[in-house]
């Protein structure tokens, strides 16, 4: 008699098992599910049709920008706090691992708490097999083949097939068919399936031409806000600060720590060597950072548009004042950013680093005094930025003539319709402001002496 309710009851145990089994495998897939799309979310931008197909880390998602038709497998480790940029039709197997930092040993044994950032770039139409290992500072060129378990360590010539742990170039693609197949839009999807390219959503910055325009002030004036008050219009697309790989490409070319050849790759690989932006829809960013590079990205989108907001001076050092701007010196070339936003050193622009200012006026300036100067040379140099550009691709405005700005927008980009924008602010000042009216008479004396010029042509004393 045992036997037979035995055998019922281990029936009824298999088949509470595996219903158990499954339900706790449907509920893992569901959170491993979230967690992808909550980090796909905070990647600083990334195309369509990109794939996680399994666990990955990624360090620093907001240092990471992303083309269309990427593919990422099971078990990938992305150190990515000096800025990577992966391209269109990128695919990594299993198990690879990327580094963008590395520890300074110079300072302690075996090293001191000082990270060395050297940015990766992944061009696109790349394989990268399983295993992989990729160092700072490395980029692996357009349609190259990385093989199982390389570390490469060195620059990836284009089209490119390397192989073996201290790789070497095996042989070379057939170019003449690489170039047919590109010029056709013949690219793999998942598992190799040819995709369709005349569905593809989204373009590059140079694809999307007059529709693509950007930002540019000082900071602290309004440019959060701007970005999601134009967002309301159903055909705009605008995001602030797309990438934070721009915070120290930006202060290096302004300090000449980088040339003008390094700084135009830099923003080539975002804006126009793969397709993040959405087809058909105007996509702007605001962005202080951008402000040195306006001849640049000119140079490399000119179609592309510009608007410069400026805000009273007054308010703007007040605010970065109070913020703590040029408070954290380190080494005399780098400041911190505030941790909350950033958790590594970051170049503030400096005035002796930029040419403007010999090093012992910089040094001999009060922290009020750096914050005049900042804001009467980022706008001149936006002013001068502008002043190459033709008419057409610029648009300067202030921030306190608000009911005519958006009208002044919506007619700059050519668009044509009655709709209202709902003005929202963003990025409000948590911290406690100095306010204007306490300035002493020496720092009123000072903003008249480093904005006083540049103050009186916007705004009236």
């Amino acid at each position: 008699m045992k036997k037979p309710i035995q055998k019922i009851l281990d029936a009824i145990f298999n088949k509470i098992k595996y219903r158990i089994y499954y339900s706790v495998k449907s509920v893992e897939k569901e959170f491993s599910l979230e967690k992808i799309n909550n980090l796909k979310n905070r990647v600083a931008i990334h195309g369509e049709e990109l794939y996680i197909n399994g666990d990955i880390t990624i360090t620093e998602p907001k240092m990471v920008v992303i083309g269309s038709n990427v593919h990422i497998g099971n078990n990938a480790y992305f150190n990515t706090g000096g800025g990577l940029i992966i391209g269109d039709n990128v695919h990594f197997s299993r198990n690879v691992a990327i580094y963008t930092t590395s520890h300074n040993y110079n300072g302690a044994l075996p090293y001191d708490n000082k990270l060395i950032t050297k940015g990766v770039t992944i061009e696109k139409n790349v394989w990268i097999g399983m295993n992989v290992n990729i160092t700072p500072g490395v980029t692996i060129g357009e349609g190259a083949i990385i093989g199982m378990g390389a570390c490469v360590t060195k620059d990836v010539p284009a089209y490119s097939i390397v192989g073996n742990q201290s790789y070497r170039v095996l042989k070379e693609r057939d170019i003449t068919k690489y170039n047919e197949q590109e010029k056709q839009g013949i690219y793999g999807g998942i598992n190799g399936q040819v995709l369709d390219s005349n569905n593809f959503k989204y373009v590059t910055g140079e694809e999307l031409g007059e529709k693509l325009f950007f930002i540019v002030s000082t900071g602290r004036s309004g440019t959060t806000s701007f970005a999601s008050i134009l967002s309301q219009h159903p055909d705009i697309e605008c995001k602030h600060e797309i990438t934070d790989i721009l915070i120290k490409i930006s202060s290096d070319y302004a300090h000449n720590n980088i040339t003008e050849e390094e700084a135009l790759k830099v923003l080539a690989d975002i804006y126009c060597k793969q397709r993040i932006f959405k087809k058909g829809k105007y996509f702007g960013e605001s962005n202080q950072k951008l402000s040195n590079l306006i001849p640049l990205i000119h140079k490399l989108l000119p179609k592309a548009k510009f608007i410069g907001l400026i805000r009273d001076g007054k308010e703007v050092v007040d605010s970065t004042y109070s913020r703590g701007w040029y408070s954290n010196e380190h080494n005399a070339n780098q400041t911190l950013r505030d941790p909350s936003i950033m958790n590594w050193h970051n170049y503030r622009i400096m005035g002796d680093k930029s040419g403007s200012v010999n090093v012992s006026d910089w040094n001999s300036m009060t922290r009020f005094e750096k914050n005049c100067w900042y804001w009467n040379y980022w706008n001149s140099i936006i002013i001068d930025g502008f002043k190459l550009l033709p008419e057409q691709n610029k648009l300067f405005i202030r921030l306190e003539d608000k009911e005519s700005n958006f009208k002044k927008i919506k007619n700059f980009l050519t668009i044509k319709d009655n709709f209202y924008f709902i003005e929202e602010k963003r990025n409000i000042a948590h911290y406690k402001l100095k306010g204007v009216s306490q300035w002493s008479d020496k720092e009123h004396k000072a903003f008249d002496d480093f904005c006083g010029k540049l103050y009186s042509k916007y705004y009236s004393k």
